[in-house]
């Protein structure tokens, strides 16, 4: 079974072994950070729980953040922010029955994140985040060696600047994670609003307005551009157009390794070597490496649409670009979109920032579809989806708080990811396991892109409830292709039990399969 404990401890051997980056000869943070978590293991008051939580919050982020860049300007700022939002959620905290709270559940995000990514038992399911950025590194490494690069040039700050950034993997796992629900409390105010609303006019007030915000005219460009920034994906070129045999030249020299620990396009120096000066002279021509900006507007489209949607993910990303000045100061300037020069840009710094907002916001986007665990916006939503432990539970007859609504097992069976949810517990009385097996549902089915999901990708999910008076299995299994609902043993009909043709039903999942084959 895995609860706080376990994922606490895991996260304190990591420091022990010295394999959290970011924290690497920072002895007192390092010290801080674990006399934090003996803290919240021995708290047993809720309330103990997130007044540590929130100092433990702050180091982490301070950490991590001044591990990607240096400048720490708007951090005062941005943890002044986050004890107004600690003490909103103490005023909202009974507004549902079952309330999570997003001080302690930011950190649960990041702790059992890399409790699952770091963990031998679940490397099946994970792809390295900087895979590409690696193959493209160890590429451009062999022009260097060839000699068609220089080793101090343009070429090799973008190697520089790859491997800055896979350094930096760690510390923008823990930034996403932490950041991630910051403009929560937004939300939240609609609902205080009609609670409000409901109250008002039993005191014979009916001239009453609900609090409503828009954003000033002087703020539009900046919301323009940080809607642009995070859209923006780049891509590294090596080859301009070439004849027909420089093309032929290209494919006797260059091979692909596709072993998984292979290096990808290779350099074949053998071949390289026979090539006469009038055929490397064509060569060198033909190369021209640079990166370029890509502005994907499907994701533009979407993040609009979350901004006026008010999403919270987006949102939280809005706040952080307002209030570190490492948003509002990263070196970003270019002349054509087509060609970044790295004088004017720096690329881990541009990649980090984009990084981490793009991620924050995409774990409430509609329209975000994960194909692979392979980036930071797939591995945030997945585990925002599995973290429980931060979940309160309010029974209602006795009107007390109990700090358990379900019991989590995660486990590894035959290279599918099971999810187990456990509601045993009989002090709450409000319990409907299936209703939160339906959430579930909708959640992962609309999450990934079942018909293009990588292989690795086997998800199986589990609600048991195991009450008193009420026995029950109702499971969720997600594959490429596949997708099916069991509920005690018999297999349901998914637009039917999910009341929505939003949703792939069994048999059209195999239609599409074949009919691509």
């Amino acid at each position: 079974m895995v609860n706080e404990s376990i994922v606490l401890d895991y996260y304190v051997d990591l420091i022990a072994a010295d394999q959290i980056e970011f924290l690497t000869g920072r002895t007192k943070s390092k010290a801080a950070i674990i006399s934090c978590i003996n803290e919240m293991k021995k708290a047993e008051s809720i309330h103990n729980k997130i007044e540590v939580s929130k100092n433990l919050w702050k180091i982490l982020f301070e950490n991590a953040m001044s591990f990607i860049d240096k400048d720490k300007q708007g951090y005062d700022d941005l943890f002044a922010y986050f004890d107004e939002f600690v003490e909103f959620e103490e005023l909202i905290f009974a507004s549902d029955s079952f309330y999570r709270d997003h001080t302690i559940h930011s950190l649960w995000v990041y702790f059992l994140g890399e409790y699952l990514y770091r963990n031998g038992e679940f490397s099946f399911f994970f792809k390295d985040m900087m895979a590409g950025y690696k193959e493209a590194g160890r590429f451009i490494k062999q022009f260097i060696d060839a000699d068609f690069f220089s080793k101090e040039g343009y070429m090799a700050g973008i190697v520089d600047s790859f491997e800055q950034l896979d350094q930096c993997q760690g510390a923008i796992r823990c930034v996403v994670a932490l950041s991630h629900d910051l403009g929560y409390p937004l939300k939240k105010i609609q609902k205080v609003n009609k609670s409000i609303s409901k109250i008002l006019p039993h005191f014979a007030i009916s001239n009453f307005e609900e609090f409503k915000f828009t954003y000033n005219t002087s703020q539009l460009p900046f919301i323009e551009k940080f809607l642009e920034f995070i859209s923006l994906d780049f891509v590294v070129y090596f080859f301009d157009r070439h004849s027909k045999k420089c093309a032929q030249i290209i494919e006797r020299i260059f091979s692909y390794n596709a072993e998984p620990d292979g290096a990808g396009l290779m350099i074949n120096k053998e071949e390289l070597e026979k090539l006469s000066e009038d055929e490397l002279d064509m060569l060198e021509a033909a190369i021209a490496p640079r990166v370029s900006i890509l502005k994907k507007m499907s994701n533009y489209l979407r993040y609009s649409d979350d901004f006026e949607q008010q999403q919270h993910g987006i949102l939280s990303s809005f706040l952080i670009t307002k209030k570190l000045w490492f948003f509002k100061n990263i070196p970003f300037a270019y002349e054509k979109a087509e060609e970044v020069n790295r004088q004017h840009v720096d690329l881990h710094k541009v990649f980090a920032g984009t990084t981490i907002l793009s991620a924050i916001a995409d774990h409430t986007s509609d329209g975000f579809r994960i194909k692979a665990m392979n980036n930071s916006s797939a591995l945030l939503a997945v585990v925002d989806e599995l973290e429980e432990f931060s979940r309160i539970s309010r029974a209602n007859q006795n009107r007390q708080y109990i700090n358990q609504f379900c019991r989590t097992d995660l486990y590894n069976n035959d290279n599918w990811l099971c999810i187990d949810f456990i509601f045993d517990n009989p002090e709450i009385t409000n319990l409907n396991p299936e209703k939160a097996f339906r959430g579930r549902c909708k959640r992962f089915l609309s999450l990934f892109d079942i018909p293009e999901l990588d292989e690795s990708i086997k998800i199986r999910l589990r609600c048991l409830s195991q009450l008193p008076d009420n026995h029950g299995e109702y499971v969720l299994e997600i594959s490429k292709n596949h997708a099916n609902i069991v509920v005690n043993g018999v297999e349901q009909d998914i637009p039917q039990y999910l009341q929505s043709r939003h949703f792939y039903a069994k048999d059209e999942l195999g239609e599409n399969s074949a009919r691509r084959q």
